[in-house]
């Protein structure tokens, strides 16, 4: 066997080793792909992408306001405000990403002041510092009107409010009677009516239906 043939020899025991890689590098590729393949339709994996999603979505919906109006009652019926550590525990339980909403909240806040952003109607019942729920007030002689009813979890107090004409009207429940007098007043001379108590109440997010004559207020 002459040099000529030695060297063919040897460069096709070269191709043939190359050749094997490269075929074995093409499986590896095609049992990933399929993997990862398999991997966009596992259940685990979509409802963490859909998770993931929501998260986003609620993150959006962190639209924080320390003033609401009645257009953000009537589009969001139920508001929460985190007050300590214990409502970021309960932001948690409500499937919000803790991470964004802590970064959210330091680039956002600024001041001592409250600020309260929309959340899903499962917060009516958790012990959020304060809760706003959105509600429908009808008065004795049938006008509609919109209105929002707050809890304090803090000092166990409720109060609600109501708008109309661009104002808001007040109402304590069992302090501030003076108070709750003047507002009934300015209300009803508004409304040009003498009589609007007691007033029905419908909570938006609950459909919970109560009655209402404010504290010191004689009907």
């Amino acid at each position: 066997m002459n040099t000529d043939d030695v060297l063919k020899l040897g460069l096709a025991a070269v191709l043939v080793v190359v050749g094997a890689c490269y075929a074995r590098q093409l499986f590896k590729i095609g049992a990933l792909t399929k993997r990862a393949a398999g991997l966009l339709n596992d259940p685990e994996l979509l409802d963490a992408r859909a998770q993931a999603d929501k998260n986003n979505i609620k993150l959006n919906m962190l639209a924080l306001k320390e003033r609401l109006t009645e257009a953000d009652y009537a589009q969001y019926p139920v508001w929460v405000s985190i007050d300590d550590s214990d409502d970021f525990e309960l932001i948690e339980q409500l499937g919000f990403d803790m991470a964004q909403v802590h970064d959210f909240y330091r680039t956002t806040i600024n001041g001592p002041n409250e600020h309260y952003f929309p959340a899903p109607a499962a917060a009516v019942t958790m012990p959020f510092s304060f809760i706003r729920l959105s509600a429908e007030v009808t008065t004795v002689d049938d006008v509609k009107l919109i209105a929002h009813n707050d809890i304090s979890n803090v000092n166990g107090t409720q109060a609600l409010s109501i708008f109309y004409q661009g104002e808001e009207f007040r109402f304590t429940n069992g302090v501030l009677a003076d108070r709750n007098v003047v507002e009934a007043k300015k209300l009803m001379d508004l409304l040009q009516s003498k009589k609007i108590f007691p007033l029905t109440v419908k909570i938006t997010a609950t459909n919970e239906v109560y009655e209402l004559v404010p504290y010191g207020v004689q009907v």
